[in-house]
């Protein structure tokens, strides 16, 4: 539900801390390439170190 939220709302990031389910190569290639045949744009799903900086390993 929140991928979609997000897809269809144009936000362009969505954070997670979830590795098993949401931030992992396979889900995020899946969303994007569904995304693509509805026609909406790419949504980046992130870890948050990566918008703020730092090291995963520092939480």
């Amino acid at each position: 539900m929140h991928i979609a939220y997000a897809v269809v709302n144009n936000i362009d990031y969505i954070v997670s801390w979830n590795f098993k389910h949401f931030v992992n190569i396979k889900t995020i290639n899946m969303v994007n390439s569904i995304n693509m045949v509805l026609g909406y744009r790419q949504v980046q799903i992130v870890p948050p170190s990566m918008l703020l900086g730092g090291d995963e390993d520092d939480r």
